[in-house]
């Protein structure tokens, strides 16, 4: 399952601690994950008036935190998917029961059991935050540099 938890990073910039990150964000004139912006367009002027040109896009930014720390995207969103999913009260319990998710040997394929997760980890849940701030994320030295990448892009 591939959890995308960019949606903790602004929770976690505030509290300056650790989190779970994707590709990043758009800025500028329309670049890649991190990138810049664009270049602006010409202008054509004729008359009284002036037509602004499109501008390109910006160029990408580089590789994400994901790309940057495998090992740690795949501690922290395990973290988050046993914390929300698979512990006895987590919030998507009975969605994930069952699931490959919490049992990738004898467990079936549930979608609902990612959208659930998915959506405790966008909606910066407890279980989700709590799974990324963990002691069990913070002493992994893998986990805690790709949260503090995710802060960093953040």
């Amino acid at each position: 399952m591939n959890i995308k938890l960019l949606g903790l990073v602004a929770a976690f910039s505030s509290v300056a601690l650790v989190a779970c990150g994707d590709s990043g964000t758009t800025s500028g004139g329309g670049g890649g994950d991190t990138g810049g912006g664009g270049t602006g367009g010409s202008t054509n002027s004729t008359g009284g008036g002036s037509t602004g040109g499109g501008g390109t896009g910006g160029s990408g930014g580089g590789a994400s935190c994901e790309d940057q720390f495998p090992a740690g995207y795949e501690t922290a969103s395990g973290l988050v998917i046993a914390a929300c999913g698979c512990e006895t009260d987590a919030p998507c319990e009975t969605e994930c029961t069952g699931s490959t998710e919490c049992d990738p040997t004898n467990g079936t394929d549930m979608p609902a059991c990612g959208t659930c997760i998915q959506g405790e980890a966008d909606a910066k849940s407890a279980c989700a935050l709590g799974a990324a701030t963990s002691q069990e994320c913070s002493s992994d030295p893998d986990c805690a540099d790709y949260v503090q990448c995710v802060i960093t892009a953040g």
